[in-house]
């Protein structure tokens, strides 16, 4: 993760276009949940809350768990 983070605070090419220019960034929201390809379902997952939902997750009022299994 502090590596991703890195990458795209220096705007490289692996660095995600709409985050290019927009440093300092903020890392807000972190968990652990197991594969890659656990952690890719989980950020799509994220991605597709709408903005209520993801600040009370980052309040710690709704949990990862309850929105993985709210996307199933």
């Amino acid at each position: 993760v502090q590596r991703r983070l890195a990458e795209h605070e220096a705007g490289g090419k692996k660095a995600a276009r709409f985050l290019r220019g927009k440093t300092p960034l903020q890392l807000l929201f972190s968990q652990a949940v197991g594969s890659r390809s656990a952690a890719l379902r989980a950020e799509a997952a994220v991605k597709k809350l709408p903005k209520p939902a993801k600040e009370q997750l980052l309040a710690g009022t709704l949990t990862l768990d309850q929105v993985l299994s709210a996307n199933q």
